[in-house]
């Protein structure tokens, strides 16, 4: 977008060919003449700095850049920010929870064996943490849910490999 023609303001891609005064320009014509400025103002061409382009996060902004290269942002639907982030939140619990999922059936079929607490706390842990999520997103404006930050709990599992870590950085 960077060059234009003087006297119309008409923008000339990179790449493409154009026509300018009668006279017609190959497609790499401004990737090779572009560092010479005596050669674009001849033609009537020069550089324009491009504005400045400030994305907002498109996780929750619709972003839109004009022909004249300014960035047009709309926030998106509240509704379709809730049913996103409750159906992530509900995916992430059960991807959570899945994999100690077999000591939950095995201690059913196998009366005598019972699950570890420390499993069991954590399998409430994750489904609390998920009621909260979809309760907060369910409850909140557009500029709550951006604030709204998961916590999810650590397993049994990683906590041990944690301490083992710390343990041996300790020595």
């Amino acid at each position: 977008m960077p060059y234009k023609v003087t006297s119309s303001g008409k923008t000339l891609t990179l790449d493409r060919a154009f026509s300018l005064n009668g006279v017609s320009f190959p497609s790499n014509w401004l990737r090779v003449i572009g560092n010479n400025p005596d050669e674009l103002s001849k033609h009537g061409i020069s550089w324009v700095e491009p504005p400045k382009q400030n994305f907002k996060n498109k996780k929750w902004w619709n972003n839109v850049v004009t022909p004249d290269g300014k960035v047009t942002s709309t926030p998106k639907p509240i509704e379709g920010l809730r049913e996103d982030l409750t159906a992530k939140a509900k995916r992430y619990a059960y991807a959570l929870l899945s994999p100690s999922d077999y000591m939950i059936i095995r201690s059913v079929e196998e009366e005598e064996r019972m699950i570890d607490s420390d499993w069991d706390d954590y399998r409430d842990a994750v489904r609390v943490e998920c009621r909260r999520l979809c309760e907060e997103y369910k409850q909140a404006d557009f500029e709550a849910i951006q604030l709204i930050k998961p916590s999810w709990p650590e397993s049994p599992t990683e906590k041990a490999e944690r301490l083992k870590r710390e343990a041996l950085e300790d020595e």
